[in-house]
């Protein structure tokens, strides 16, 4: 017996009796009605089920409760309790039937009971689904099977007897894509291909499901199995969905107190022939405005042309293409970029590869006082290999899930043209929600370029090396401030490192908060890092989450140098 006297209206006495097998103290800790707190009728009915369900688990299959009741006396709650515990059942030995695709052991380590071990119904029970799955895996997804429960000395003493009926295999007759949108149709069978004669399995039906949702071109995908209910031998699968918008505009927005303005706009088409044909356009600018009225100084503008052709060489690759063009007009010289760009590509649900080769041209002519002078005019020849991995919930306001990539690039060398190098880049972004309201996002990124050849005397054109500092790699300084000056007299290395780290929160409805660390260093030169050089940089701000991202205010400065507080206000995330 277990009493407390405690106030009114509270449970003051729990006893329980005919238990031998578990102790008081095992059993009140099962149970949630506690002496001391406030009696609930609710609970106290759970707390009986909570009991029977403890020793059925335990083998007790015929265990009862006889008395369950409760009394009031004094606003005091008084709770009895009386078991009918039995005995236990316990299995002898597990014999298996009828048997040929698995073996009698696969199948007992599936099933996980030993001799000796209490009997357990619904453990046996989710053993039944787990060996349906492992046949229907194999295409046998008619199989099943029953126990049968003999008794061996007595009742409490029983063999179980596993009796499975495999059935036959059952294969893909047909997969149809017919009462699909019209303009889809090429998509969908490009991405099935010729399955008729394949293995059946629910698993193989979903992964393709899967894979063809990842073009990205589809609203929603479901199917229906046509023949099962029949047991038939062979099934028609037929898919139907609806398409998503095709046709898209993006745009972004960035000022940076106290004088310059970032747009970003694009146009694009992710089903231009009904064949999956995708084809986009870029355009990006900025500008420094000097007074009122207005002037400008500062300004730069990049637009890029990409095709992909998704269906290449027997539909296992796809073909991308670039066009691109880069224009920088500063007070003491003038760039200007030309790029072409094409290469293959693989991807399999969050994974790609691609391997593209590229020509671009340089050119960058100096303006001292009132004479023009050519820096340079050169030409980059190159090939990379980029490895990429992607399951972010939302490209632009993840709330959950990683980015990786990888890339390598070699230049020059049997490509010819100015420079030769090899370089890599690694990048890689975490993000996690937590409590639905609160996303902590975690970047880090890092690259080296290793001249070889006439280039590692002459050096790397300035186009090609990193360049570091602004709203989206270290906020608080101005953009491109950072590293080692080079001729013309902007910042430019052959080595960046850079990390990231931002906590978002909505703290009402759409209105958040944001709170960030920034750091990294760039070098002129390939080798070991110090951690003294590392510049570091925070700040906060506020954010709307909209439909099309974030919208926010920030303010950030450095931390372990001086430097005066930058503001900024954007349209998206800086990653």
């Amino acid at each position: 017996m277990f009493s407390l006297f405690i106030s009114a209206e509270k449970i003051k006495e729990i006893n329980i009796e005919g238990n031998i097998f578990y102790e008081d103290k095992v059993l009140f800790k099962l149970i949630k009605s506690k002496v001391g707190k406030e009696f609930d009728r609710i609970i106290f009915k759970e707390d009986k089920s909570t009991l029977t369900s403890f020793y059925r688990y335990k083998g007790f299959l015929d265990f009862s409760i006889t008395k369950y009741d409760y009394r009031v006396e004094d606003d005091f709650v008084y709770i009895d309790i009386e078991l009918n515990e039995d005995y236990i059942t316990t299995v002898s030995e597990v014999k298996i039937f009828s048997n040929t695709v698995f073996t009698d052991e696969v199948l007992k380590d599936i099933i996980g009971i030993k001799k000796n071990d209490p009997l357990n119904y619904s453990v046996l029970s989710n053993k039944q689904i787990q060996i349906i799955d492992k046949y229907s895996s194999l295409g046998y997804i008619y199989a099943d099977l029953n126990f049968e429960f003999i008794a061996k000395e007595n009742k409490y003493r029983i063999i179980i007897f596993v009796n499975i009926n495999e059935g036959k295999k059952t294969y893909i007759r047909l997969i149809s894509g017919d009462s699909l949108p019209a303009n889809l149709r090429r998509v969908f069978y490009n991405e099935v291909g010729d399955r008729k004669g394949e293995l059946y399995t629910p698993e193989n039906i979903y992964l393709l499901q899967q894979r063809i949702s990842y073009t990205g071109l589809f609203d929603y995908l479901s199917f229906k199995a046509i023949g099962l209910e029949e047991k038939s031998e062979s099934v028609d699968i037929y898919f139907v969905g609806a398409e998503k918008k095709k046709n898209w505009i993006s745009g972004a927005s960035l000022y940076q107190f106290p004088n310059k303005l970032k747009l970003t706009t694009g146009w694009g088409n992710d089903n231009l022939f009904n064949n999956g044909e995708k084809l986009s356009f870029d355009l990006s600018g900025a500008i420094a405005l000097l007074s009122s009225p207005i002037r400008t100084g500062d300004k730069w503008m990049y637009g890029i042309l990409k095709y992909t052709m998704p269906y290449v060489l027997f539909n296992f690759l796809s073909f991308n293409s670039q066009i691109g063009a880069n224009y920088e007009f500063y007070e003491f010289y003038k760039k200007q970029d030309f790029i072409i760009k094409g290469g293959v590509s693989k991807t399999i649900n969050f994974f790609s590869v691609f391997n593209n080769y590229s020509y671009k041209l340089s050119i960058i002519d100096t303006n001292v006082g009132d004479i023009n002078y050519r820096y340079e005019k050169v030409t980059t020849n190159s090939t990379d290999f980029t490895f990429y991995f992607d399951n972010r919930d939302n490209v632009l306001s993840p709330a959950n899930g990683t980015y990786f990539t990888v890339l390598f690039e070699y230049a020059g060398g049997i490509f010819k043209g100015y420079n030769n190098y090899y370089k890599y880049i690694v990048e890689a972004a975490y993000f996690k929600t937590f409590f639905s309201a609160v996303t902590t996002a975690l970047r880090f990124k890092t690259g080296s370029i290793f001249p070889y050849g006439i280039s590692q005397e002459r050096g790397i054109s300035i186009g090609e090396q990193f360049k570091l500092g602004g709203l989206t790699s270290i906020r608080g300084v101005d953009e491109d401030s950072l590293g080692p000056l080079n001729a013309i007299g902007t910042h430019s290395g052959n080595m960046i490192v850079n990390s990231n780290f931002e906590m978002r929160a909505l703290v009402y409805k759409f209105i958040g908060i944001t709170y960030f660390f920034d750091t990294g260093l760039l070098y002129s030169k390939t080798g070991a890092f110090y951690f003294d050089d590392l510049i570091f940089t925070g700040g906060l701000g506020v954010f709307a989450a909209t439909l099309f991202g974030n919208i926010r205010f920030d303010m950030a400065k450095p931390l372990n140098e001086a430097g005066s507080m930058k503001y900024y206000f954007s349209i998206g995330n800086p990653f």
